[in-house]
């Protein structure tokens, strides 16, 4: 039996992201400058309306955050889509402050030809 990880110190399995405590451990070693560390947000629309990211997740750059939307899309569109003959999705991710940063969007289309 494995003891628990030292205080400030990560375990070899990590947590959900969803847990606090790992959240508060993430965000106290980015803001002490140990290693550069943003919180990005991904908002989900597709024809069902939208889904806004409240919690958020870290990335050490906005090419990781990029790739992260891009599964994103991958994911819902491979679960949406054998229900579907079109699906319309985009993700838009936004910084800790709010803004903006990139936005991706996928649109499939399927039907029979004959």
């Amino acid at each position: 039996m494995s003891s628990p990880p030292q205080s400030g110190v990560f375990s070899t399995q990590t947590p959900a992201v969803k847990e606090p405590r790992f959240i508060e451990r993430i965000y106290d070693v980015a803001s002490r400058g140990d290693f550069p560390m943003n919180r990005y947000f991904f908002d989900v629309y597709n024809s069902d309306g939208q889904v806004l990211d409240d919690d958020g997740q870290f990335f050490e750059s906005r090419d990781r955050a990029r790739a992260e939307a891009l599964r994103i899309l991958h994911d819902i569109a491979r679960d949406e889509m054998p229900d579907r003959d079109l699906v319309k999705l985009t993700v838009k991710v936004r910084s800790d402050g709010g803004a903006q940063m990139f936005e991706a969007s996928l649109i499939l289309t399927s039907g029979w030809s004959a």
